[in-house]
């Protein structure tokens, strides 16, 4: 009788110890899967669209990342706004381009923020007392005046300038709504943006990059005389990356 008593206790406590290690394995693999999972949004300064992503982190993966799905993605704004962007999203690059606007695990983490969330939430901005989308609503007033301001907008993205667009936005917000004035400051912070990311990229030896935004950034030569020194450097930016891009491509 004692040891059918032995038996049993030692059978219950088998029993109690394979459930434990079975729970905690359940919970280590459900926390797992769930802090290296990882959700997000992307945004194509080609096209204006975003789109939701996830994967899954893979420790034994070469690259540490499973497999990636995406949505088919959506205009990020109105039609006040889409209609006036440059069409190229159908080039090899403008397909393959897209820049983090977030991501952010699971496991109750801080979202982190990528560069193109500075346009998309910029855009999005609304008015408190008509509650409307402030650039949409300015964008249908001024048609004309957004034909010109959405495709430099979108340069300024290509170019990874996002950095510029909110001061851009805020000074024609208090400029007078005149062709004349919307394509100086345009041309201001194109330059200044183009100087900035120039410089970046030379830190980065990324030689053609590098000349492609020199030359966007002087292409605004002839519309603001006010930044002579910024366009200096620029042009002396110009002619020491040159040589570089020269000898990537041999």
């Amino acid at each position: 009788m004692n040891i059918l008593k032995k038996n049993s206790r030692k059978s219950i406590f088998f029993w109690v110890v394979i459930s434990t290690v079975g729970v905690l394995t359940l919970g280590a693999v459900t926390f797992y899967t769930a802090s290296t999972r990882y959700t997000g949004t992307e945004f194509s300064p080609y096209s204006f669209q975003i789109r939701d992503f996830s994967y899954q982190s893979n420790l034994f993966s070469a690259f540490g990342r499973g497999v990636t799905t995406v949505d088919a993605g959506a205009p990020c704004s109105s039609t006040d706004i889409m209609k006036h962007l440059t069409n190229a999203t159908q080039t090899p690059v403008a397909l393959a381009r897209w820049d983090l606007v977030r991501t952010e695990s699971g496991v109750g983490s801080l979202p982190y923020l990528g560069e193109a969330a500075i346009l998309v939430n910029s855009i999005k901005v609304h008015d408190f007392l008509s509650n409307e989308v402030a650039w949409e609503r300015w964008s249908a007033d001024h048609p004309k005046l957004a034909a010109i301001l959405w495709p430099a907008i979108q340069q300024m993205a290509i170019h990874h300038a996002y950095f510029v667009i909110p001061e851009l936005l805020a000074e024609i917000e208090r400029t007078e709504p005149e062709e004349s004035k919307i394509r100086e400051k345009i041309a201001k912070f194109s330059i200044s943006g183009a100087l900035l990311q120039s410089e970046r990229l030379v830190a980065m030896e990324d030689w053609d990059q590098v000349l492609e935004t020199i030359r966007w950034g002087l292409s605004f030569g002839d519309n603001d005389r006010d930044e002579t020194a910024s366009l200096a450097r620029l042009r002396e930016l110009l002619r020491l990356t040159t040589p570089h891009v020269t000898t990537a491509g041999k």
